[in-house]
């Protein structure tokens, strides 16, 4: 029978969530208004606790407390979630576990060889084919080198079959697959979470990175002490960016500031320009930078690839389900081509 407490005994409650629950009813400790504004209908406030929200989620941690634009505000507005689903995830008591599973990576260069991305581990795991089934074995394992960070996102290296690029929070590192130690760390890469990797299919040790910084940045492995470049891409989050597989001189980015971007980077790729410049113009001479960007999305964009089978062309998701094709302007694809 449960315990009942005698009369007139106020029983205090005790436990990590009894504390919270706790906390959430007391509306004088409420410090931060989450002003949320869904479409056709009026703003609704939801009040909660600044470090609680800082402590809890990346994405408030980031906007509170990093050094994004929100940062010392205690009004925030969203326009792109629901207010009863927040509502609900703010009752801080009775937490619901996410799942462990980040990400399954394929080798492209060892074909019976998978990793699996976990919060807190990565796991290697060797494929047998028979006739009759197929099994997996695990074959080597890590921890996140961080001891409360978490991994988010990994690459396959295409250039060497044991080499695997990670994520953890803000840190970047290699792993050598057939000791499962680092080869390659690089702390606080960029100052918020990485998002996205993603190697250049036709320039050995050159890795490409995007944060919650705003930054896209491309590294050289073999000196990874500072980045080859760095561009400040997004006004917000920048959700992912890749190489183009057949002109690594493109580079295609999106984030959370509903854009897609196409990017040049010519003088870093494995065919920079090879001018004359005793001969050339320098008015002629086309600078790397942005090529143009695409306003199609309303949303926060967290998806944009290359296609598989034209150089020229791309598609791009958003958060509401908008998938949008484009391609490289003619001009851009001329002055590659000609």
């Amino acid at each position: 029978a449960p315990l009942v407490a005698p009369a007139g005994v106020r029983r205090e409650p005790h436990g990590a969530a009894d504390m919270l629950a706790k906390m959430w009813e007391d509306e004088e400790l409420k410090d931060c208004c989450l002003v949320v504004q869904e479409e056709g209908c009026e703003p609704t406030e939801l009040w909660a606790h600044r470090a609680v929200l800082v402590a809890a989620s990346r994405p408030f941690r980031a906007m509170l407390a990093g050094s994004h634009r929100e940062r010392g505000a205690n009004r925030l507005v969203l326009q792109e979630v629901s207010a009863a689903p927040l509502a609900e995830l703010l009752q801080l008591g009775g937490p619901c576990a996410l799942g462990d599973s980040v990400d399954v990576l394929w080798n492209p260069v060892l074909p019976e060889q998978v990793a699996s991305l976990h919060r807190g581990t990565v796991r290697l795991w060797s494929l047998s084919h028979a006739a009759a089934a197929s099994s997996a074995s695990e074959s080597g394992a890590a921890p996140s080198p961080r001891e409360e960070g978490s991994f988010g996102c990994g690459r396959w290296d295409p250039h060497h079959a044991h080499a695997l690029a990670l994520a953890c929070e803000s840190d970047l590192l290699t792993l050598d697959t057939r000791s499962m130690k680092s080869a390659v760390a690089v702390a606080d890469a960029h100052e918020q979470p990485v998002r996205g990797l993603d190697y250049n299919p036709n320039k050995p040790n050159t890795l490409l990175s995007s944060g919650d910084d705003y930054h896209v940045k491309v590294w050289d492995l073999r000196k990874p002490l500072t980045p080859v470049l760095s561009l400040l891409a997004h006004a917000h989050w920048v959700t992912s960016a890749t190489y183009n597989r057949f002109h690594d001189q493109l580079l295609l980015s999106c984030g959370t500031d509903s854009q897609v971007k196409l990017w040049r980077a010519a003088a870093i790729s494995s065919a920079p320009p090879s001018l004359d410049y005793e001969e050339a113009d320098p008015s002629e001479v086309e600078a790397d930078g942005i090529v143009r960007p695409y306003t199609d999305h309303e949303q926060s964009v967290f998806g944009a690839v290359w296609s598989a089978a034209d150089a020229w062309i791309f598609a791009s998701l958003s958060l509401d389900g908008k998938v949008v094709v484009n391609h490289v302007p003619p001009s851009e694809k001329y002055k590659i081509l000609l």
